[in-house]
């Protein structure tokens, strides 16, 4: 939630926190979350009640410090149904194929003292652009 530029006014910022090996913002999730049908452009990432961190603004979060243990559940769609594309850049060795099309989500989150925080309905989301892909880059490239 903001109420002026990042940081300044921020009250919560949910996330998986700082690795030891510099890794941030990332976190293993389950299997049965993620479901991808590439050729179609749909998708879903579905959690309940996955444990996380609630850092209360960015520059807290960026500095690893204090935090609350929270939960969140989300619920995230991709529907296909807009043009198909490729792209491939030998030099830089990168290749994917996309599917674009739209994406809602439903949002929410506990926070161990009793702060509870809701999405509107998935319904109501507006998407400004959504793809659904496959790449191969780096050493997958060849």
């Amino acid at each position: 939630m903001f109420k002026g530029p990042v940081g300044s006014d921020q009250i919560h910022d949910y996330n998986p926190g700082i690795e030891k090996d510099g890794r941030f913002w990332t976190t293993p999730i389950s299997r049965g979350a993620v479901e991808v049908h590439q050729g179609s452009g749909t998708a879903r990432l579905h959690a309940t009640d996955f444990k996380i961190e609630d850092y209360h603004d960015v520059i807290n979060a960026l500095k690893d410090g204090p935090s609350l243990e929270a939960v969140v559940s989300f619920d995230v769609r991709w529907t296909g149904g807009g043009g198909h594309f490729k792209e491939r850049d030998d030099t830089n060795h990168f290749e994917g194929r996309y599917v674009e099309g739209t994406a809602t989500i439903e949002w929410s989150g506990l926070t161990e003292n009793g702060q509870f925080f809701k999405s509107d309905p998935a319904n109501t989301s507006t998407t400004v652009f959504a793809e659904v892909g496959k790449e191969r880059n780096g050493v997958f490239f060849h």
